[in-house]
């Protein structure tokens, strides 16, 4: 059985363990080795994660059989109004095409529902595989950025949205 379990910060070091196996493998052929570590120090730290956890942002590990296989981040109204972002959504390699997107996206799209919440909007890299995903999912396209973020680097996204 699927379950999202929040965490709270005493569990933040069993998010960067998972972080650390996950985020790099699924950039490695979209991003250089350089913007990789740039990206997981900047982004995967305890200070980063507990300050977001501390400005609204929820984390979830998610789980299969009692196995953590994965994480997410969502928080209401961060791009849009009456919406749930999406900051971080991440499975284990192993994990991935077995329809477990599609009901971590399901649990998410209830969450927003249950909140009264209009839609679920998130931003993914433009080359990354995941926009065929999502589009399956019922997201469109809302508009493309580039997010300057240092050192020369950009994120390169596509801002999707489903309305509920």
């Amino acid at each position: 059985m699927l379950k999202l379990n929040k965490i709270s910060v005493n569990k933040i070091p069993l998010l960067l363990q998972l972080a650390q196996e996950i985020w790099p493998e699924n950039y490695i052929k979209i991003l250089s080795q350089e913007q990789i570590s740039y990206m997981m120090e900047m982004m995967y730290s305890t200070d980063v994660i507990r300050d977001q956890m501390l400005n609204g942002v929820e984390f979830f590990l998610i789980s299969y059989e009692n196995k953590n296989i994965g994480y997410l981040a969502l928080e209401k109204e961060y791009k849009f109004i009456n919406d749930l972002y999406i900051h971080k959504i991440y499975l284990l390699k192993e994990m991935q095409l077995k329809g477990i997107g599609k009901e971590i996206m399901r649990q998410i799209f209830e969450k927003a529902i249950q909140q009264r919440l209009n839609s679920v909007s998130l931003n993914v890299n433009r080359f990354n595989n995941a926009v065929k995903f999502y589009e399956k999912m019922g997201f469109d396209i809302e508009y493309q950025e580039d997010i300057d973020i240092g050192m020369g680097y950009l994120m390169e996204d596509y801002v999707m949205r489903k309305i509920l």
